[in-house]
């Protein structure tokens, strides 16, 4: 037998219970709390418009209430605030003098198109604005009329070039009429003239120019043509002038002709639509570059009669000196450094620095065109390709590789010593590996230089 008041629950009892009873929201009240109370859960619903309930119909499902705000579907007893349309729709018309109808539900806008009555406005009276009732000319030259309703207005002038009395002044194509008498004040030279009249003066023509006549037309401004010009200026005459400004082109129209100094015999012409010449030296002919008239000399352009044409420096000395069907030489300070002939390319001095490029990334290109070596760390498996060549060309590189582990795949086309290429180098080891080619990069021969350099 189990004493009373000695099992507590929760504590000596498994599964769910109820301790407490309390009701949470609107409409509804109620709680419990104590050993074997009831709970009672209450509902305020009615189905009259009382404030703060639950809504609950009637025996017929009716209830009563104030405003109700919902999308409603199916019939609605009584007037709507607002709808989305009219039960019936409505014709509007205009009458009178201007008609028009439209229909409308009240679903959305209307527009009326109008028609006004024929004759049914009035002008002036029912309208605003300016407006002509009539046309009319006035003064000379003109002529025309209209006062009937829908008239045109046609305004036709008697204008003629021709010398028409009463008639307006029309210039023809050319811009010229014929006239009676005109009377203005005019400027400008006639082109002939019977007599001069109003000048009280002395005037020029061919038969009063001469010695004694105060008219000399052989002075300018009173004094003599020598004051002016000491030599023939003719088309054909040899002219010296002490210095010449123009505006536009200096032009000569012969062959062979141009510019002649006169002091050094140095010229300058155009004897071909493709060349100019620089000629008149005893030895040599050259165009220097200077900062400004007689300035520093920056360098020349230079051929002499050894047939050495190139450039020189600043000093004057060559800098590169092409030597006809011979050879080309590069200088520095009048020494050369570098021949080029058909023999092939020498270097007097010095030594030849090629272009070293690095390359990176699993799939990377050795580009002869870029470089004359390569270098790469691997950072995975890494395939090669070769490009670049050019077939009929001794062409070649050296690649450096440092590896880290991974795997090398080289270009089908590069052949190896016994047909196998080396191994990979190892991680943190470097290769030197060189490689030739004098077909275009269809044969590729490779070399391992040095193996495992670390």
């Amino acid at each position: 037998t189990i004493a009373a008041d000695s099992v507590a629950l929760g504590t000596d009892t498994t599964g769910n219970y109820v301790s407490t009873g309390a009701v949470s929201g609107n409409g509804l009240s109620g709680s419990a709390s104590a050993e074997g109370a009831t709970f009672t859960v209450t509902s305020n619903a009615t189905n009259l418009n009382t404030a703060s309930t639950i809504v609950f119909r009637d025996a017929s499902g009716n209830f009563s209430a104030g405003t109700i705000t919902a999308a409603l579907t199916g019939n609605v007893n009584g007037n709507a605030t607002t709808a989305s349309a009219w039960q019936t729709g409505r014709t509007l018309s205009l009458t009178g003098d201007v008609t028009g109808s439209t229909t409308i539900d009240g679903s959305g806008n209307a527009s009326i198109s109008t028609t006004i009555g024929a004759n049914s406005v009035a002008l002036g009276t029912d309208t605003t604005g300016n407006y002509v009732q009539q046309g009319a000319t006035s003064g000379n030259g003109i002529s025309g009329s209209v006062n009937s309703e829908g008239g045109t207005f046609t305004v036709t002038s008697n204008a003629t070039n021709a010398n028409t009395a009463n008639t307006i002044v029309f210039r023809d194509a050319s811009g010229n009429f014929s006239a009676g008498t005109i009377t203005a004040a005019l400027s400008g030279n006639a082109t002939t003239a019977t007599n001069v009249s109003g000048y009280s003066g002395t005037y020029w023509t061919s038969n009063n120019d001469g010695a004694g006549s105060g008219l000399d037309a052989d002075l300018w401004d009173g004094n003599q043509f020598s004051s002016y010009l000491n030599q023939a200026v003719l088309t054909t005459s040899d002219v010296t002038f002490n210095e010449v400004y123009n505006n536009n082109w200096f032009r000569n129209n012969q062959s062979g002709e141009g510019l002649y100094n006169q002091a050094t015999t140095q010229h300058w012409y155009s004897d071909d639509d493709d060349w100019w010449n620089v000629a008149g030296g005893t030895a040599a002919n050259g165009i220097r570059f200077r900062d400004d008239h007689n300035g520093t000399i920056r360098g020349a352009v230079y051929a002499n009669n050894a047939n050495e044409v190139g450039f020189l420096d600043s000093d004057q000395q060559w800098a590169y000196r092409h030597v006809r069907d011979s050879r080309h030489e590069w200088l520095i300070n009048n020494i050369e450094y570098m021949q080029l002939d058909s023999g092939g390319l020498f270097l007097h001095d010095g030594s030849l620095a090629e272009d070293y490029d690095a390359l990176s990334g699993t799939t990377p290109t050795c580009n002869v065109n870029n470089g004359g070596a390569f270098s790469l760390t691997m950072t995975g498996n890494t395939t090669f390709t070769f490009s670049g060549a050019a077939s009929g060309y001794s062409q070649g590189f050296v690649l450096q590789l440092t590896g880290n582990g991974s795997t090398v795949t080289w270009p089908t086309s590069v052949k190896w010593a016994g047909g196998t290429a080396p191994d990979a180098p190892g991680s943190g080891e470097t290769d030197i590996l060189v490689f030739w080619t004098r077909d275009g990069g269809t044969n590729w021969y490779g070399v391992l230089s040095s193996d495992a350099a670390s």
